[in-house]
C-alpha cells in the first residue's frame, strides 16, 4: 500500500504531462441568421501574479450517445454551421500535450492554484454589417478537476 502512495503522484505527474487541455463550449445561436464557427482558437491563462500564457487549439466535434452517456470526440478540419434558432455542443484542445508546451507546467500549476483567469478566444462568421467577430468566452478557474 505505501509503494502505491509513493508511486501515484509520479502517474499523475507522467498523465498530466501527456496530456491536452479540453474546453467544452455550448454555444446557443439566437441570431435569426446561421453562424460559422472557425476551427482554430487559442487558450489564454492569466495566472495570479499577472503571467499569462497562450496556447493554440483546434477543434473537435462532439458526438454524444444517449443511451450510454459517453462521448466521443473527432478533431474536424471543417468549420462548423449552427443554423439560426439552433444550438450545438463542441471542444477545442490544445494542439500541444502539456509537456511540448512552452510553459505547459505553469499552466498545471495555475490551474491547480484554483487562482487563475481562462479566456479562449475564437471567431464566428455570419452574415449582416458584421460579418466577422472574434468572441472570447472567459472562465475563472475554481480549482483542480
Amino acid at each position: 500500500m505505501e509503494i502505491c502512495r509513493d508511486v501515484t503522484p509520479a502517474l499523475d505527474r507522467l498523465l498530466q504531462a501527456d496530456s491536452v487541455w479540453e474546453i467544452v463550449i455550448y454555444f446557443a445561436n439566437l441570431r435569426s441568421t446561421p453562424v460559422l464557427v472557425e476551427t482554430n482558437a487559442n487558450l489564454l491563462v492569466t495566472d495570479r501574479i499577472g503571467a499569462k500564457f497562450s496556447e493554440a487549439c483546434s477543434m473537435a466535434i462532439r458526438i454524444e450517445d444517449p443511451s450510454t452517456g459517453s462521448v466521443e470526440r473527432r478533431q474536424t478540419d471543417s468549420p462548423i454551421i449552427i443554423p439560426a434558432g439552433d444550438a450545438r455542443s463542441f471542444s477545442f484542445f490544445t494542439t500541444h500535450t502539456q509537456r511540448e508546451m512552452a510553459r505547459g507546467d505553469a499552466f498545471r500549476e495555475a490551474f491547480a492554484a484554483g487562482e487563475a483567469n481562462a479566456a479562449l478566444q475564437l471567431t464566428i462568421r455570419s452574415v449582416g454589417l458584421l460579418k466577422r467577430r472574434n468572441l472570447t468566452i472567459k472562465e475563472r478557474f475554481v480549482g483542480a478537476r
